[in-house]
């Protein structure tokens, strides 16, 4: 590529890959969840900021958020005003004074790539919740396969109340963006249609659990205590006889408080949408409560089916909306 004109003091943060998400095959969830982002360096840059620069280079293959990249641009921002305020101008030094102050009481989620990344840098450390944290292993359950001797009774239901919570989070965030629609239609209730998928974490020992967002924008995840086990799904419901009608057939009394992490692709009625959740089911000494919706992606080409909502809504609105036309 040949750089020039404006591209000299340019940093490119690269292309944004798009498609269909809704393919089984894990490219398709890393394509989602560690989308491509590369940078171009004008030479100016490698020869003033050296260090920066090998820093970069050093951080290539490392565990890198959107977080990180608001970061480097702050401390790209902050490195710029320094460097060009020579003059000790006083209404420069206010501005800088301003915008430092309003930093430190806002910080940053993220860790500039002109500073080196730990190797060993997980979800939990990058603010990254389970629903997108490609750190965690899952395998595949056989919701379908009633008789398979790897269930035991009853599981199912399990999944059954977990894609339940799915679909009545949907249409709660449906009602809830409902003074947005136009005069023209309006988003349509959704039903379950199949469940195409169903996926179930192996958690490691280390790994703490994401309950919910503590900011408005969900950009700040709130975490439980770590897993103490690293039980399957299967595991957990023995152990506890949770749907058996036996819950105070407890045979191990240490965990009193536990989670299970499922991720479910499910279609739903109208159009045949496709959309993907994890939900976290806590485990307590003799129930299991809380099915708790914790993500929700829609994974298939969804902008002709939006087409009642503005084009200023936010993507999160758009979403969740199947438009049917008002009758």
């Amino acid at each position: 590529m040949v750089v020039g004109g404006s591209q000299q003091e340019t940093l490119d943060p690269g292309f944004v890959l798009l498609g269909t998400r809704q393919t089984d095959y894990s490219i398709g969830k890393l394509e989602e969840r560690l989308p491509f982002m590369s940078i171009i360096v004008p030479k100016l840059f490698k020869e003033k900021w050296s260090i920066q620069w090998d820093n970069m280079k050093y951080n290539q293959n490392r565990l890198i958020t959107l977080f990180d990249l608001h970061a480097t641009l702050r401390d790209l921002l902050m490195n710029q005003l320094k460097l060009h305020n020579n003059n000790n101008n006083i209404d420069f030094i206010k501005i800088f004074n301003k915008i430092h102050k309003n930093w430190q009481i806002n910080p940053s989620h993220g860790l500039s790539l002109f500073n080196k990344i730990p190797l060993n840098r997980n979800c939990d450390d990058a603010y990254i919740s389970s629903h997108w944290c490609v750190c965690l292993k899952w395998i595949k359950i056989d919701h379908n396969n009633k008789n398979n001797n790897n269930l035991i009774y009853n599981s199912n239901d399990l999944i059954i109340k977990s894609t339940n919570v799915i679909i009545t989070k949907i249409n709660e965030m449906i009602i809830k963006y409902k003074p947005n629609f136009t005069k023209n239609g309006q988003c349509s209730m959704i039903k379950l249609y199949q469940i195409k998928s169903v996926e179930q974490a192996i958690l490691p020992q280390d790994m703490v659990r994401f309950i919910r967002s503590q900011d408005e924008d969900g950009r700040i995840p709130m975490f439980q205590e770590q897993y103490t086990s690293s039980w399957s799904l299967l595991d957990w419901i023995k152990q506890f006889n949770i749907l058996n009608n036996n819950n105070n057939n407890i045979n191990n009394n240490d965990f009193i408080h536990e989670s299970i992490l499922l991720r479910i692709h499910i279609i739903v009625q109208p159009e045949y949408a496709h959309f993907e959740a994890t939900v976290k089911l806590n485990i307590t000494q003799h129930s299991l409560s809380n099915f708790h919706v914790t993500d929700i992606s829609r994974i298939d080409l969804y902008e002709q089916h939006n087409w009642c909502l503005s084009d200023n809504e936010w993507a999160e609105t758009k979403q969740y909306c199947i438009c049917q036309k008002y009758t």
